[in-house]
């Protein structure tokens, strides 16, 4: 760093026993350098298309919970198609993940809706939001239709409810369910994890919403305590995730290729997953 301030006759930090921060100069030449990087990218995207799917580089970003039960079946179909394309995946919050996007420091993301309005997204999968309910819940007239096991959620008035923290998007998802339904739930426990509200929820400790694809997946460690029910449609949300970049760094045939495969590839698991639209119920 002294080296390069000497040859640029200017301070990039100033040095401080607490530390160091950057200059209006240290500002203005990382901003640049940022630049040239991203430009350096996007010639090295460029000059693998030439190579038309032959060789190439991605990286990926997701947040950590989604990329365990979400991501594997879809990447791997992926992997099959292309083999030589190298597929890197970087771990983070949504938040994080749109600034690096911005940034130009990873070229896909892989995240819930919504998503911030400078970004592109493309439609990857679906789910529906069901309910996990601990073993002392008898739904007795809750239970609407027990052949599709929907539960007029209009019955949890009061109830012990575990959300998810209140900065993550599924936190809205299950705010805007309740808020059609027009209930009010006692909030007894937030976090982050799925699988963290889903074991509290089986062991008794109150109702929690969430994704049928992350249900269905973390179903196995609940080891037959706690009942899954499906919401009635007037009041339940889909939680939606997509594909994102950025509008301004290249659009590189690597990245077309991922997309395309994973929309294909989710949209035959939809199926499988009995995803989609509801029975009309009264």
């Amino acid at each position: 760093v002294q080296r390069v301030e000497a040859e640029l006759n200017t301070t990039l930090f100033n040095r401080t026993k607490n530390g160091i921060e950057l200059t209006s100069s240290g500002q203005t030449f990382f901003a640049y350098a940022d630049h040239i990087c991203k430009d350096y990218q996007d010639l090295e995207a460029t000059l693998m298309d030439i190579s038309n799917l032959k060789t190439g580089h991605l990286t990926i970003g997701i947040p950590a919970l989604m990329n365990a039960y979400l991501l594997p079946k879809g990447y791997m179909n992926y992997r099959e198609k292309f083999p030589n394309i190298q597929v890197d995946f970087f771990e983070s919050d949504s938040s994080t993940l749109e600034t690096m996007l911005l940034r130009g420091k990873i070229d896909l993301a892989i995240m819930s809706l919504p998503i911030d309005a400078s970004l592109i997204s493309y439609p990857m999968l679906s789910s529906e939001m069901q309910i996990c309910a601990p073993e002392w819940f008898e739904p007795g007239d809750a239970l609407i239709d027990p052949e599709h096991h929907i539960l007029d959620i209009r019955k949890l008035e009061n109830q012990p409810f575990i959300f998810p923290r209140q900065k993550q998007k599924l936190h809205m998802v299950v705010e805007r369910i309740l808020e059609k339904a027009g209930i009010t739930v006692q909030n007894v426990l937030n976090t982050r994890s799925s699988t963290g509200a889903l074991l509290y929820s089986s062991l008794g400790f109150g109702f929690t919403i969430q994704p049928a694809i992350s249900i269905q997946f973390y179903l196995p460690t609940l080891q037959g305590k706690g009942n899954i029910y499906r919401i009635c449609p007037q009041y339940n949300e889909n939680w939606d995730i997509v594909l994102v970049r950025s509008r301004n760094s290249y659009f590189s045939k690597a990245a077309q290729s991922f997309i395309k495969t994973m929309q294909e590839y989710y949209a035959r698991e939809n199926t499988d997953w009995g995803f989609g639209t509801l029975p009309d119920s009264d």
